[in-house]
């Protein structure tokens, strides 16, 4: 894989001859010294990269749909939000929650607020710290009512593992069931525990 143009964040812009990959710099090298090698990469430079692996997918489309991204989690629900949206579905009730450390840390944010605008779906940012998102703190059940509504629709939710597990419990709370939830675990555990 050829290198793309990156941005501060690590993302790669997409382009017919290039992949786009979402890259967080973990801590100082050589801590993070795969994602440092890689946010320095430059236009042309070669990258040996496996194929996608993980089942984590839409798995039914005829239910409102809400995703819930913390960090560079947001990964795989862009790609299916682009999907959706490239599948011609009515996106104007689904729901897309973003949790970022601050404004700094976020990802995507000009990409996902102009596909809100294309396709009249809400988008929501919470930050941990600082102001310009339309929450400050982490989320809760509170927070999480307002924004995703009756528990009708499938969660999807991806992020580091305390956060998913803190939402998969909220969520439960909130009366949704287990098979409305959908997750992906970075590392060797495949599950949360059950809400």
């Amino acid at each position: 894989m050829r290198a793309a143009r990156t941005q501060r964040t690590g993302v790669a812009e997409a382009s017919p001859e290039a992949n786009r990959i979402t890259v967080k710099a973990e801590g100082e090298a050589p801590a993070g010294k795969v994602s440092h090698h890689l946010h320095g990469a430059e236009p042309g430079d070669r990258v040996w990269v496996q194929p996608p692996t993980g089942d984590f997918i839409l798995e039914r489309d005829d239910r409102r749909l809400a995703f819930v991204a913390g960090g560079v989690g947001i990964t795989p629900l862009l790609s299916m939000l682009h999907a959706r949206a490239e599948s011609g579905a009515d996106l104007s009730d689904l729901v897309f929650v973003h949790c970022c450390r601050d404004k700094g840390q976020h990802a995507m944010a000009d990409e996902l607020r102009r596909l809100a605008r294309a396709h009249g779906f809400a988008y929501r940012v919470a930050y941990e710290r600082g102001e310009g998102a339309d929450h400050q703190g982490h989320l809760d059940r509170n927070v999480l009512t307002r924004w995703l509504g009756e528990p009708d629709a499938d969660v999807y939710f991806c992020g580091p593992r305390p956060f998913m597990a803190t939402l998969n419990v909220a969520l439960g709370e909130m009366g949704y069931a287990e098979e409305q939830l959908h997750y992906e675990v970075f590392g060797p555990g495949i599950r949360l525990q059950p809400h």
